[in-house]
């Protein structure tokens, strides 16, 4: 059985030149290299800084600055977000999530409040 690579049956007696020009082992190389670094299949979150996601909550209509979202984080308010190293960082989603839930219909009026108590006699 003459091939450029070796057979199954001799492994014990291959020599690294033998393995490394085989065109298979360099097939599965080359796949491996690839599949490693295909950032297509493995993407990371896309993850925004304080004033990026200001910048994001800007984009929604919604006024915001770093300083706001720094304060937000001090008092346990805020979106959630994940510290790397002293930096705060902040995924669309949780920003998103946030001003989801901070969607809350208020009434200032006297009247409205007022008709609120009425119905409930």
């Amino acid at each position: 059985m003459k091939s450029s690579c070796v057979s199954l049956l001799s492994l014990d007696k291959i020599l690294p030149s033998q393995v490394f020009s085989c065109p298979i082992f360099l097939e599965i190389q080359v796949a491996h290299r690839e599949a490693s670094f295909n950032t297509e299949e493995a993407e990371m979150p896309e993850l925004l800084t304080r004033r990026d996601a200001a910048e994001y909550l800007e984009t929604k209509g919604v006024r915001s600055s770093k300083s706001t979202l720094a304060r937000y984080a001090m008092g346990g308010d805020g979106p959630q977000y994940a510290l790397i190293g002293r930096t705060a960082y902040y995924k669309p989603e949780w920003l998103d999530q946030w001003l989801e839930a901070q969607m809350e219909p208020h009434s200032h009026s006297l009247a409205h409040a007022m008709a609120k108590v009425g119905e409930g006699l």
